[in-house]
C-alpha cells in the first residue's frame, strides 16, 4: 500500500442527502487535515472540538504513519449490509461493513471484495452481544476470499478465521473510557502468493452491547495493519 493513503485528510466525500453541509464539512477539517499531515505529527481534536463535530470521525493510524483524523463520508445500503465509506481529502476510500476493512478505492494494492460476508463472525458477535445471548456460535471458522488487485494483476486468495475470545480491557477514547471486551481473529492463508505470512492476527475492540471502538487489522496479508479509534459516533456519543 502506498503510504499517501494514510497521510490521512480529515475531509470526506460528500452525499447531498446524508450530509448536508458539504462545503461546511471541509471548510471545518481543512485546518485539522493541514495538521494531520505534517510530518511526524498525530492528530489530536480537543475535547470542545469533537464536541461540536456534526458527523461520525475516527482517528486512523497505518503501520507507523501518523495517526490521522478521517469522518465518515456516507453509507450505503441497508443493515447487515450498509457500507460506510472512510474517505481521504484526495479521495482515497476505506470501506467497511461491520467494522471490517471489505474494499478499497484508489490504493496500490487495492482490495476489491470480501466474500460470504453473511457469515461474518464478526457480525455475529455484534448481534449475539448486542441480545445478550451466548458468542459460542460466532466462533467457528469462517471460509472466505478475499480478491485484490495490484498494478494490472488480479488475484484471488482463500482465508480461514477464527475468533477467540480474549481480556476484558478499557479503552481511552478521546472523550471517555470504553469498558470493552477483545476479540483476536487468527486468519490463515490457504492459498498464499509468494513472499505472504501464512498466518496473522486482527483484534478488535467491543463494547458490551457488541459496538466496536477500536481495531487492529490487515485489510491484505503482508501489509501493515490498519488501527482506528473512535472519536464520535453520531447517533451513538449524542444519544
Amino acid at each position: 500500500m502506498t503510504a499517501k493513503l494514510f497521510r490521512f485528510a480529515a475531509g470526506a466525500l460528500c452525499a447531498p442527502l446524508l450530509l448536508t453541509a458539504c462545503t461546511s464539512v471541509f471548510g471545518d477539517v481543512k485546518e485539522t487535515w493541514q495538521y494531520a499531515t505534517a510530518p511526524k505529527v498525530d492528530a489530536e481534536l480537543s475535547p470542545e472540538r469533537i464536541a461540536n463535530l456534526p458527523y461520525t470521525g475516527i482517528y486512523v493510524r497505518r503501520g507507523d504513519l501518523p495517526r490521522a483524523f478521517v469522518v465518515l463520508g456516507f453509507i450505503d445500503g441497508e443493515v447487515p449490509a450498509e457500507r460506510w465509506q472512510w474517505v481521504t481529502a484526495n479521495r482515497e476510500v476505506l470501506e467497511t461493513q461491520n467494522g471490517r476493512v471489505v474494499r478499497t478505492f484508489d490504493i496500490a494494492p487495492e482490495l476489491t471484495g470480501v466474500s460470504n460476508l453473511s457469515e461474518d463472525p464478526l457480525w455475529c458477535l455484534q448481534q449475539q452481544m448486542q441480545q445478550q445471548r451466548s458468542t459460542a456460535s460466532c466462533q467457528q471458522p469462517w471460509l472466505h476470499q478475499i480478491d485484490m488487485r495490484d498494478d494490472d494483476a488480479r488475484y484471488t486468495l482463500q482465508l480461514t478465521s477464527t475468533f477467540r475470545q480474549g481480556e476484558a480491557e478499557s479503552i481511552e477514547l478521546p472523550t471517555r473510557f470504553a469498558q470493552t471486551v477483545r476479540w483476536v481473529e487468527h486468519v490463515e492463508v490457504v492459498s498464499a502468493r509468494r513472499g505472504m505470512p501464512r498466518e496473522y492476527i486482527n483484534e478488535y475492540w467491543l463494547e458490551d452491547d457488541g459496538h466496536i471502538v477500536k481495531s487492529i487489522q490487515h485489510f491484505v496479508p503482508g501489509q501493515a495493519p490498519i488501527e482506528w479509534l473512535e472519536v464520535k459516533w453520531i447517533g451513538r456519543d449524542d444519544a
